[in-house]
């Protein structure tokens, strides 16, 4: 769970960072729908590696998967309000609101996504099942 939390935050590190050094504004939207799509596809692993190779069951799954999002999120958030300190900015006081924001903007949608997905996973695993022992 930590894993794929860290995963989040170096992902959305490096990705701010090219994205941050690209002039055109065509690159960096590039940049930042290449974030979101390697963003999915550890989402989308996390899922698969709770329901398969932990064989959690789908709440569970949704559960562990929403809190690494969160925490992710939460540690993005961290890291937005340490650079906003060496910034010349007026956002500085807006930006102590990320630590309660982003983890709940991020975890619900992941537990609800996540577990739809388990449990869509859990119904085919269980119907593979039955299917075997029928076989048998």
């Amino acid at each position: 769970m930590i894993l794929f939390a860290v995963v989040y935050v170096v992902v959305g590190i490096i990705f701010t960072v090219i994205t941050s050094s690209t002039i055109s504004d065509g690159m960096k939207m590039l940049w930042n729908w290449a974030a979101f799509v390697i963003s999915i596809a550890v989402f989308v692993y996390n899922i698969i590696y709770e329901h398969y190779r932990l064989l959690n069951p789908p709440r569970i799954v949704a559960l562990r998967v929403s809190v690494a999002v969160a925490l992710g999120a939460f540690l993005l958030a961290a890291a937005a309000n340490i650079l906003t300190l060496f910034a010349d900015s007026d956002k500085n006081n807006l930006m102590i609101f990320a630590f309660a924001v982003w983890p709940f903007t991020t975890a619900v949608p992941a537990f609800l996504i996540s577990l739809a997905v388990a449990t869509i996973l859990a119904k085919k695993r269980t119907k593979v099942q039955t299917n075997n022992d029928e076989d048998n």
